[in-house]
Protein backbone atom coordinates (compact mmCIF):
# COMPACT_ATOMS: atom_id res chain seq x y z
CA UNK A 1 0.00 0.00 0.00
CA UNK A 2 1.28 3.48 -0.82
CA UNK A 3 2.10 5.38 2.33
CA UNK A 4 0.52 8.72 3.20
CA UNK A 5 3.71 10.61 2.35
CA UNK A 6 3.95 8.91 -1.06
CA UNK A 7 0.32 9.70 -1.82
CA UNK A 8 0.84 13.35 -0.89
CA UNK A 9 3.93 13.63 -3.08
CA UNK A 10 2.05 12.15 -6.03
CA UNK A 11 -0.65 14.83 -5.80
CA UNK A 12 1.99 17.40 -6.82
CA UNK A 13 3.14 15.67 -10.03
CA UNK A 14 1.60 15.43 -13.48
CA UNK A 15 -1.61 13.32 -13.42
CA UNK A 16 -0.28 10.92 -16.06
CA UNK A 17 2.84 10.34 -13.93
CA UNK A 18 0.74 9.92 -10.79
CA UNK A 19 -1.41 7.27 -12.46
CA UNK A 20 1.62 5.44 -13.88
CA UNK A 21 3.41 5.35 -10.51
CA UNK A 22 0.26 4.06 -8.78
CA UNK A 23 -0.05 1.31 -11.41
CA UNK A 24 3.67 0.48 -11.07
CA UNK A 25 3.22 0.26 -7.29
CA UNK A 26 0.28 -2.14 -7.64
CA UNK A 27 2.11 -4.48 -10.03
CA UNK A 28 5.38 -4.32 -8.07
CA UNK A 29 3.57 -5.13 -4.83
CA UNK A 30 2.31 -8.36 -6.41
CA UNK A 31 5.99 -9.17 -7.05
CA UNK A 32 6.88 -8.49 -3.42
CA UNK A 33 8.29 -4.98 -3.99
CA UNK A 34 6.75 -2.28 -1.78
CA UNK A 35 7.59 0.85 -3.79
CA UNK A 36 7.26 4.29 -2.20
CA UNK A 37 7.91 7.85 -3.39
CA UNK A 38 10.96 9.63 -2.00
CA UNK A 39 10.69 12.74 -4.17
CA UNK A 40 8.23 14.01 -6.72
CA UNK A 41 7.84 17.67 -7.62
CA UNK A 42 10.85 19.78 -6.70
CA UNK A 43 10.73 23.60 -6.96
CA UNK A 44 13.42 25.09 -9.20
CA UNK A 45 15.03 26.89 -6.25
CA UNK A 46 15.61 23.56 -4.51
CA UNK A 47 16.92 22.00 -7.73
CA UNK A 48 19.35 24.91 -8.13
CA UNK A 49 20.51 24.45 -4.53
CA UNK A 50 21.05 20.71 -5.04
CA UNK A 51 23.04 21.43 -8.19
CA UNK A 52 25.39 23.74 -6.24
CA UNK A 53 26.24 20.94 -3.82
CA UNK A 54 29.66 19.56 -4.68
CA UNK A 55 30.26 22.38 -7.14
CA UNK A 56 30.09 25.75 -5.43
CA UNK A 57 29.41 24.54 -1.89
CA UNK A 58 30.66 21.57 0.13
CA UNK A 59 29.27 18.07 -0.20
CA UNK A 60 29.00 15.35 -2.79
CA UNK A 61 27.37 15.99 -6.16
CA UNK A 62 23.77 14.77 -5.90
CA UNK A 63 22.26 15.92 -9.19
CA UNK A 64 23.49 16.18 -12.74
CA UNK A 65 21.29 18.97 -14.06
CA UNK A 66 19.71 22.27 -13.17
CA UNK A 67 16.83 21.40 -15.51
CA UNK A 68 15.32 18.37 -13.81
CA UNK A 69 12.00 16.81 -14.79
CA UNK A 70 11.26 17.00 -11.04
CA UNK A 71 10.90 20.78 -11.39
CA UNK A 72 8.18 20.22 -13.98
CA UNK A 73 6.34 17.55 -11.98
CA UNK A 74 7.34 14.92 -14.55
CA UNK A 75 9.67 12.74 -12.44
CA UNK A 76 9.81 10.78 -9.20
CA UNK A 77 12.54 9.14 -7.16
CA UNK A 78 11.40 5.89 -5.59
CA UNK A 79 12.56 3.58 -2.82
CA UNK A 80 11.42 0.30 -1.28
CA UNK A 81 10.03 -0.42 2.16
CA UNK A 82 11.51 -3.62 3.60
CA UNK A 83 10.62 -4.63 7.15
CA UNK A 84 9.60 -1.05 7.95
CA UNK A 85 12.84 0.51 6.66
CA UNK A 86 13.80 2.31 3.46
CA UNK A 87 15.83 0.19 1.04
CA UNK A 88 17.64 1.51 -2.03
CA UNK A 89 18.97 -1.86 -3.27
CA UNK A 90 20.05 -1.71 -6.91
CA UNK A 91 18.81 -5.24 -7.58
CA UNK A 92 15.30 -4.25 -6.60
CA UNK A 93 15.47 -1.26 -8.95
CA UNK A 94 16.59 -3.49 -11.81
CA UNK A 95 13.52 -5.66 -11.20
CA UNK A 96 11.32 -2.55 -10.96
CA UNK A 97 12.76 -1.17 -14.19
CA UNK A 98 11.76 -4.40 -15.95
CA UNK A 99 8.26 -4.20 -14.49
CA UNK A 100 7.95 -0.57 -15.60
CA UNK A 101 9.07 -1.39 -19.15
CA UNK A 102 6.34 -4.02 -19.42
CA UNK A 103 3.49 -2.47 -17.43
CA UNK A 104 4.08 1.29 -17.69
CA UNK A 105 5.49 2.08 -21.14
CA UNK A 106 4.93 5.79 -20.56
CA UNK A 107 7.68 5.71 -17.92
CA UNK A 108 11.39 6.04 -18.58
CA UNK A 109 13.76 4.49 -16.03
CA UNK A 110 17.07 6.28 -15.72
CA UNK A 111 18.74 3.03 -14.74
CA UNK A 112 18.86 2.35 -18.49
CA UNK A 113 20.71 5.57 -19.28
CA UNK A 114 24.35 5.46 -20.42
CA UNK A 115 25.29 8.59 -18.43
CA UNK A 116 23.86 10.19 -15.29
CA UNK A 117 22.34 6.83 -14.35
CA UNK A 118 20.18 7.07 -11.26
CA UNK A 119 18.47 3.82 -10.32
CA UNK A 120 15.69 5.38 -8.23
CA UNK A 121 14.60 7.89 -10.91
CA UNK A 122 11.55 7.38 -13.15
CA UNK A 123 10.07 10.03 -15.43
CA UNK A 124 7.47 10.40 -18.12
CA UNK A 125 8.82 9.76 -21.60
CA UNK A 126 8.87 12.76 -23.89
Amino acid sequence: MLGVSSKQKLTLVNKKLEDAVKRLHEVALKEGLDVQVATGFRPQAIQDDLWKQGRTRPGPIVTWTRHSKHSLGLAVDLFFMVNGKADWGIGKFVALGKIAAKECPELEWSGNWKIAREFCHFQLKE
